[in-house]
Protein backbone atom coordinates (compact mmCIF):
# COMPACT_ATOMS: atom_id res chain seq x y z
CA UNK A 1 0.00 0.00 0.00
CA UNK A 2 3.00 2.39 0.79
CA UNK A 3 4.98 1.60 -2.08
CA UNK A 4 3.17 0.00 -4.80
CA UNK A 5 4.54 -2.12 -7.83
CA UNK A 6 5.01 0.66 -10.87
CA UNK A 7 5.74 -0.07 -14.43
CA UNK A 8 9.52 0.27 -15.27
CA UNK A 9 8.93 2.36 -18.45
CA UNK A 10 6.16 4.91 -17.40
CA UNK A 11 6.36 4.13 -13.42
CA UNK A 12 2.66 4.19 -13.24
CA UNK A 13 1.25 2.15 -10.48
CA UNK A 14 0.65 -1.57 -11.52
CA UNK A 15 -3.12 -2.79 -11.50
CA UNK A 16 -2.29 -6.51 -10.23
CA UNK A 17 -2.48 -7.91 -6.76
CA UNK A 18 0.34 -8.24 -4.55
CA UNK A 19 -0.07 -12.15 -5.17
CA UNK A 20 0.74 -11.60 -8.96
CA UNK A 21 4.18 -10.35 -8.48
CA UNK A 22 5.10 -12.66 -5.84
CA UNK A 23 3.95 -15.80 -6.78
CA UNK A 24 6.30 -18.19 -8.36
CA UNK A 25 3.33 -20.53 -9.74
CA UNK A 26 3.00 -17.85 -12.47
CA UNK A 27 6.80 -17.66 -13.38
CA UNK A 28 5.89 -18.88 -16.78
CA UNK A 29 2.99 -16.71 -17.77
CA UNK A 30 2.99 -12.97 -18.52
CA UNK A 31 5.47 -10.68 -16.65
CA UNK A 32 3.13 -8.61 -14.26
CA UNK A 33 6.06 -6.26 -13.38
CA UNK A 34 5.49 -4.44 -16.51
CA UNK A 35 2.16 -2.64 -17.90
CA UNK A 36 1.09 -3.89 -22.00
CA UNK A 37 1.28 -0.61 -23.07
CA UNK A 38 5.02 -0.48 -22.28
CA UNK A 39 5.80 -4.25 -22.83
CA UNK A 40 4.56 -3.73 -26.04
CA UNK A 41 6.85 -1.08 -26.99
CA UNK A 42 9.90 -2.86 -25.50
CA UNK A 43 12.59 -3.96 -28.55
CA UNK A 44 13.23 -7.51 -27.67
CA UNK A 45 15.98 -8.98 -29.47
CA UNK A 46 14.99 -11.29 -32.39
CA UNK A 47 15.85 -13.31 -35.14
CA UNK A 48 18.40 -12.74 -36.78
CA UNK A 49 20.60 -12.46 -34.39
CA UNK A 50 24.51 -12.96 -34.26
CA UNK A 51 25.20 -16.69 -33.47
CA UNK A 52 28.10 -15.65 -31.24
CA UNK A 53 26.75 -12.57 -28.88
CA UNK A 54 23.26 -12.49 -29.59
CA UNK A 55 22.57 -9.32 -30.87
CA UNK A 56 20.26 -8.23 -33.69
CA UNK A 57 21.76 -8.60 -37.34
CA UNK A 58 20.21 -7.07 -40.38
CA UNK A 59 21.48 -9.48 -42.89
CA UNK A 60 19.87 -13.00 -42.67
CA UNK A 61 22.63 -14.15 -44.60
CA UNK A 62 25.20 -13.59 -42.52
CA UNK A 63 26.13 -15.74 -39.01
CA UNK A 64 28.16 -12.93 -36.82
CA UNK A 65 27.69 -9.65 -36.46
CA UNK A 66 30.83 -6.59 -38.10
CA UNK A 67 32.00 -7.08 -34.19
CA UNK A 68 31.91 -11.19 -33.68
CA UNK A 69 33.69 -11.49 -37.60
CA UNK A 70 36.28 -9.28 -36.64
CA UNK A 71 37.31 -9.39 -32.92
CA UNK A 72 37.08 -13.26 -31.41
CA UNK A 73 35.58 -13.52 -27.87
CA UNK A 74 36.47 -15.81 -24.82
CA UNK A 75 33.16 -16.85 -24.24
CA UNK A 76 31.28 -19.70 -26.43
CA UNK A 77 27.91 -18.33 -27.15
CA UNK A 78 26.04 -14.83 -25.52
CA UNK A 79 22.09 -14.16 -25.82
CA UNK A 80 20.55 -10.59 -24.70
CA UNK A 81 17.15 -9.28 -24.09
CA UNK A 82 16.61 -6.12 -25.21
CA UNK A 83 18.02 -3.83 -27.82
CA UNK A 84 19.66 -0.62 -26.29
CA UNK A 85 16.34 1.44 -27.47
CA UNK A 86 15.40 4.51 -25.21
CA UNK A 87 12.79 2.39 -23.03
CA UNK A 88 15.39 -0.20 -22.20
CA UNK A 89 17.68 2.41 -21.56
CA UNK A 90 15.32 4.44 -19.17
CA UNK A 91 14.86 0.69 -17.09
CA UNK A 92 18.69 -0.30 -16.92
CA UNK A 93 19.85 3.08 -16.02
CA UNK A 94 17.43 3.85 -13.36
CA UNK A 95 18.39 0.09 -11.83
CA UNK A 96 21.83 0.62 -12.09
CA UNK A 97 22.10 4.11 -10.95
CA UNK A 98 18.68 4.93 -9.46
CA UNK A 99 18.38 2.08 -6.85
CA UNK A 100 15.73 0.65 -8.50
CA UNK A 101 16.50 -2.87 -7.10
CA UNK A 102 12.87 -4.18 -7.46
CA UNK A 103 13.76 -4.25 -11.27
CA UNK A 104 15.85 -6.92 -10.92
CA UNK A 105 13.07 -9.34 -10.54
CA UNK A 106 11.15 -8.17 -13.54
CA UNK A 107 14.72 -8.44 -16.08
CA UNK A 108 15.16 -11.61 -14.52
CA UNK A 109 11.19 -13.02 -15.17
CA UNK A 110 12.00 -11.41 -18.74
CA UNK A 111 15.10 -13.22 -18.88
CA UNK A 112 13.65 -16.48 -18.64
CA UNK A 113 10.29 -16.38 -20.61
CA UNK A 114 12.35 -15.67 -23.44
CA UNK A 115 15.44 -17.68 -22.74
CA UNK A 116 14.68 -21.03 -20.47
CA UNK A 117 14.96 -23.28 -22.93
CA UNK A 118 18.38 -22.06 -24.18
CA UNK A 119 19.68 -21.70 -20.80
CA UNK A 120 18.70 -25.56 -20.38
CA UNK A 121 19.88 -26.55 -23.77
CA UNK A 122 23.52 -25.74 -22.52
CA UNK A 123 24.46 -28.42 -18.99
CA UNK A 124 24.63 -25.19 -17.21
CA UNK A 125 26.59 -26.13 -13.80
CA UNK A 126 26.00 -22.60 -12.07
CA UNK A 127 25.31 -18.99 -12.54
CA UNK A 128 27.61 -16.57 -11.96
CA UNK A 129 27.13 -12.36 -11.99
CA UNK A 130 29.37 -10.54 -13.39
CA UNK A 131 30.98 -8.43 -9.84
CA UNK A 132 31.55 -5.21 -9.17
CA UNK A 133 34.66 -4.16 -7.18
CA UNK A 134 33.98 -3.33 -3.20
CA UNK A 135 34.26 0.73 -3.78
CA UNK A 136 31.84 0.27 -6.01
CA UNK A 137 29.51 -1.91 -3.80
CA UNK A 138 29.80 0.77 -1.31
CA UNK A 139 28.97 3.66 -3.59
CA UNK A 140 25.77 1.55 -4.98
CA UNK A 141 24.81 -0.39 -2.20
CA UNK A 142 24.24 -2.98 -4.36
CA UNK A 143 25.26 -5.14 -7.64
CA UNK A 144 22.52 -5.60 -10.36
CA UNK A 145 24.33 -8.49 -12.13
CA UNK A 146 23.44 -10.04 -8.83
CA UNK A 147 20.03 -9.35 -8.38
CA UNK A 148 18.95 -10.34 -11.83
CA UNK A 149 21.02 -13.44 -11.33
CA UNK A 150 19.40 -14.91 -8.34
CA UNK A 151 15.86 -14.82 -9.14
CA UNK A 152 16.39 -16.36 -12.26
CA UNK A 153 19.08 -19.11 -10.24
CA UNK A 154 15.76 -19.62 -8.50
CA UNK A 155 13.37 -19.66 -11.71
CA UNK A 156 15.63 -22.64 -13.00
CA UNK A 157 16.70 -24.33 -10.38
CA UNK A 158 20.42 -23.57 -10.93
CA UNK A 159 23.00 -22.63 -7.93
CA UNK A 160 23.93 -19.06 -8.08
CA UNK A 161 27.49 -18.53 -7.07
CA UNK A 162 28.60 -14.82 -6.11
CA UNK A 163 31.76 -16.66 -4.40
CA UNK A 164 33.62 -18.12 -7.16
CA UNK A 165 34.40 -14.70 -9.78
CA UNK A 166 35.62 -11.76 -7.40
CA UNK A 167 36.69 -8.48 -8.74
CA UNK A 168 40.48 -7.70 -6.95
CA UNK A 169 40.42 -3.88 -8.42
CA UNK A 170 38.28 -0.53 -9.19
CA UNK A 171 38.50 -0.12 -12.71
CA UNK A 172 36.89 3.15 -14.65
CA UNK A 173 34.29 2.90 -16.09
CA UNK A 174 33.79 1.15 -19.70
CA UNK A 175 31.23 3.62 -21.34
CA UNK A 176 33.72 6.13 -21.19
CA UNK A 177 36.20 3.82 -23.29
CA UNK A 178 37.70 2.29 -26.54
CA UNK A 179 37.38 -0.68 -27.17
CA UNK A 180 41.20 -1.46 -26.97
CA UNK A 181 41.40 0.74 -23.47
CA UNK A 182 38.32 -1.51 -22.31
CA UNK A 183 40.55 -5.05 -22.79
CA UNK A 184 43.99 -3.15 -21.24
CA UNK A 185 41.37 -1.65 -18.29
CA UNK A 186 40.37 -4.80 -17.63
CA UNK A 187 43.28 -6.59 -17.32
CA UNK A 188 44.12 -8.81 -14.04
CA UNK A 189 40.46 -6.95 -12.90
CA UNK A 190 39.17 -10.79 -11.79
CA UNK A 191 40.00 -13.69 -10.09
CA UNK A 192 38.67 -17.13 -9.02
CA UNK A 193 38.59 -17.86 -5.38
CA UNK A 194 37.54 -21.41 -5.68
CA UNK A 195 38.86 -24.52 -7.64
CA UNK A 196 36.41 -24.60 -11.13
CA UNK A 197 37.86 -26.76 -12.94
CA UNK A 198 34.44 -29.80 -12.64
CA UNK A 199 32.34 -27.31 -14.01
CA UNK A 200 31.35 -27.79 -17.00
CA UNK A 201 29.11 -24.79 -18.21
CA UNK A 202 28.67 -21.87 -16.78
CA UNK A 203 26.34 -18.74 -17.14
CA UNK A 204 27.98 -15.46 -16.75
CA UNK A 205 25.01 -12.89 -15.94
CA UNK A 206 25.17 -9.29 -16.65
CA UNK A 207 23.14 -5.68 -17.45
CA UNK A 208 24.26 -4.19 -20.88
CA UNK A 209 26.56 -6.06 -23.61
CA UNK A 210 28.37 -3.51 -25.93
CA UNK A 211 31.92 -4.81 -26.64
CA UNK A 212 31.67 -8.08 -24.33
CA UNK A 213 34.62 -7.23 -22.90
CA UNK A 214 33.79 -7.70 -19.62
CA UNK A 215 32.40 -10.97 -20.40
CA UNK A 216 35.53 -11.81 -22.30
CA UNK A 217 37.82 -11.12 -19.24
CA UNK A 218 35.70 -13.06 -16.91
CA UNK A 219 35.35 -16.52 -19.48
CA UNK A 220 39.07 -16.07 -19.91
CA UNK A 221 40.01 -16.36 -16.11
CA UNK A 222 36.95 -18.85 -15.74
CA UNK A 223 38.28 -20.77 -18.83
CA UNK A 224 42.06 -21.24 -17.68
CA UNK A 225 40.83 -22.40 -14.14
CA UNK A 226 39.17 -25.14 -15.74
CA UNK A 227 35.82 -24.21 -16.65
CA UNK A 228 34.64 -26.40 -20.22
CA UNK A 229 32.37 -23.57 -21.61
CA UNK A 230 31.27 -20.45 -20.59
CA UNK A 231 27.89 -18.83 -21.30
CA UNK A 232 26.76 -15.20 -21.89
CA UNK A 233 23.04 -13.51 -20.84
CA UNK A 234 22.63 -9.41 -20.58
CA UNK A 235 19.30 -7.49 -19.72
CA UNK A 236 20.31 -5.20 -22.90
CA UNK A 237 22.69 -5.08 -25.84
CA UNK A 238 23.97 -2.22 -27.22
CA UNK A 239 26.03 -1.89 -30.80
CA UNK A 240 29.53 -2.66 -30.69
CA UNK A 241 31.93 0.32 -30.83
Amino acid sequence: MLYPPKCPVCDEILSGGVKDFLDDEKIKGVNAWICDRCRDNLSIIKSPICLKCGQSIDDKRVQYCADCARYEHSFDEGRALWNFSLDARRILLKFKYASRRDYGYFISKELYNHYAHWIKSKSIDCIIPIPISKKRYRQRGYNQAQLIARPLGKMLGIPVRSDLLLRKKNTIRQKELSRVQRKNNLKNAFFISQDVVNLRGVLLIDDIFTTGSTLDAAAEILKCGGVHSVYTLCAGAGKNT
